[in-house]
């Protein structure tokens, strides 16, 4: 009988464990609803705030511009280039000097 009384027990532990966290969580879940409309609220209010007695003129001329940083570190060398494409033919070129004399001709006799 003793057996059957811890179970029912353990049974009721795990039940009541189980409600426990559920009421944890849905308690939980409600606060942080509510915190978030109040922060929803805060803002609104002080949107409101801002809008209520402030009349917005035209804007301004934009300032003149800030110093300029300090140049960055130079990076890296990149890899070498590819070997281009062939260029376009050239123009004619000019005619050359004149040729020298030659020498006397021989005359070959044929057997």
């Amino acid at each position: 009988m003793r057996n059957v009384k811890e179970v029912w027990r353990s049974q009721q532990r795990r039940l009541a464990l189980g409600a426990a966290l559920t009421v944890t969580f849905v308690a939980q879940a409600a606060v942080l609803v509510a915190h978030q409309q109040q922060i929803d609220e805060l803002q609104a209010r002080r949107i409101a705030i801002q809008g209520n007695g402030i009349r917005q003129g035209l804007p301004g001329p934009p300032g003149p511009s800030g110093p300029s940083g300090a140049p960055g570190p130079t990076g890296p060398t990149g890899l070498p280039g590819r070997e281009g494409r062939e260029g376009d033919q050239g123009e004619r070129g000019h005619n050359g000097r004149r040729g020298r004399n030659g020498r006397n001709g021989v005359v070959i006799y044929l057997k």
